[in-house]
């Protein structure tokens, strides 16, 4: 069985969700129940930092396109962090990822774009 956790802030009563370890088919449902679990209808959306997953396999892509609809129909926002020169970065261009969901290099900067603060 692989890894996968997910640890929750708050910032403004948004949540930041810090993903580490491996999201793949064995966990991506489990992922996918935590991060929207975590999303309350107060706010303005999601953000998920990716910077300390070793491994996103297609499951754990469609569990990111699955959250951006899903946030989507609710009226609110997903956004993602990742560092510029990470290797994940090469997984979300490919899937597509980066054209669908705006992808930030810090927390800062997406609790801001998703606010609509940016």
């Amino acid at each position: 069985m692989t890894l996968a956790n997910v640890r929750l802030e708050h910032h403004d009563g948004m949540p930041v969700a810090f993903l580490n370890g491996d999201v793949d088919a064995a966990n991506a449902s489990r992922v996918g129940e935590e991060l929207i679990g975590a999303v309350t209808n107060r706010a303005s959306g999601l953000v998920v930092v990716l910077s300390d997953i070793r491994y996103l396999d297609s499951a754990g892509v469609n569990l990111l396109f699955q959250l951006y609809e899903q946030l989507g129909t609710r009226r609110q926002r997903l956004g993602l962090v990742l560092d510029a020169s990470a290797q994940l970065g090469r997984v979300l261009e490919i899937s597509g990822v980066r054209t669908t969901i705006p992808v930030w290099n810090d927390v800062e900067a997406a609790l801001a774009g998703i606010s609509g603060d940016e």
